[in-house]
């Protein structure tokens, strides 16, 4: 039995140290990484947890400290929140604090906890963690109140709440798999085989180029109408914004299934050509390539009326239509 025990701590020892590892050398802010060695980047600012340093820092694009958060404990963790807050997650403290930019801490969960590794901050206002000790990962909501929760197989390390409504979870030992459920907890995808996995995120692909379809030569004046379809690789619904080429935009559209064919009318004023530029965009923001259609809007043709013709004719019948032949030069 000591020695079952004992397994079971050793492995727990290594679990703990292969994710410090991996979260220590982490920027928690999910920016994309900028090189100190470019000479030209934008100012920026990211949010660091440093599990060692027992501290939130915040930096400038020059490296400065411009904010932080001192006096945890193992900070695995952090997320700026829509408030101005931080959502920072302590390990060693069993608990999630939200603190303002005083580090005051407004809210906090802590009851329970076992070694938590993420949180983050859903589109509800409610809380969702990783309690990785505890091998589950729950929602709670802003009273404390835990509103869901899954148990697991697997020793979690990262969460993600879906757009969908599921939610993403990276089980980084025993099971090695990332796993999407649904709201009961039923397994929906997962890919099994990882070594030592510690974070996934979803990624968004945008919409695709949408297809213009219409009348291509047309009329001043004229209201034309024209349908277009785009479809995004992930499913998600688009919306549309066109450029009709003659200096206006219609607004965006509403959402729509990917997919689905929208009809838009539009009439030119102008003679010319014209070039119908269109968009879509996904749920998530993401545009895709445009799409294009030429229409071209002709001058009035010149008229095909054969005046030799008709002066063969009054040659032939002189006395036909004198006003005519007259207003011709033919009399």
């Amino acid at each position: 039995m000591k020695n079952k025990i004992l397994a079971i701590l050793v492995c727990m020892l290594v679990a703990i140290c292969s994710v410090f590892t991996a979260v220590a050398s982490t920027s928690v802010d999910k920016q994309r990484p900028v090189s100190q060695s470019s000479g030209s980047q934008q100012a920026h600012s990211t949010l660091i947890a440093e599990i060692y340093g027992n501290r939130v820092i915040e930096v400038d694009s020059s490296g400065t400290i411009v904010w932080q958060k001192a006096d945890l404990n193992m900070p695995v963790d952090a997320e700026r929140l829509a408030n101005g807050n931080t959502l920072i997650t302590e390990y060693q403290n069993n608990r999630v604090i939200e603190v303002d930019t005083g580090g005051t801490i407004v809210w906090q969960y802590a009851s329970g906890l076992y070694g938590p590794f993420d949180a983050e901050r859903l589109a509800n206002g409610n809380t969702l963690i990783t309690d990785t000790y505890n091998f589950r990962v729950i929602e709670v909501d802003s009273s404390s109140t835990i509103v869901w929760e899954l148990i697991l197989s697997g020793i979690p390390a990262d969460a993600e709440r879906l757009d969908n409504g599921n939610t993403l979870i990276t089980e980084f030992y025993y099971t090695n798999r990332v796993i999407e459920v649904d709201s009961s907890g039923t397994i929906v995808w997962q890919k099994t085989g990882l070594n030592g996995s510690t974070d996934a995120e979803r990624i968004n692909n945008p919409p695709n180029a949408p297809s213009i379809t219409g009348e291509t030569n047309g009329k001043t004046g004229k209201e034309y109408e024209y349908t277009f379809n785009a479809t995004d690789p992930d499913g998600d619904n688009v919306k549309y914004n066109i450029n009709w080429g003659d200096n206006t935009t219609s607004e965006w559209t509403e959402f729509s299934d990917s997919g689905e064919e929208i009809s838009l009318k539009h009439t030119w004023s102008e003679e010319g050509t014209y070039n119908i530029t269109a968009k879509a965009e996904d749920i998530h923001g993401a545009q895709g390539p445009e799409g294009t259609l030429t229409v071209t809007i002709p001058r009035n043709k010149p008229s095909n009326f054969n005046f030799n013709l008709f002066g063969r004719l009054f040659e032939r019948f002189p006395n036909l239509f004198p006003i005519s032949r007259y207003l011709l030069g033919l009399r």
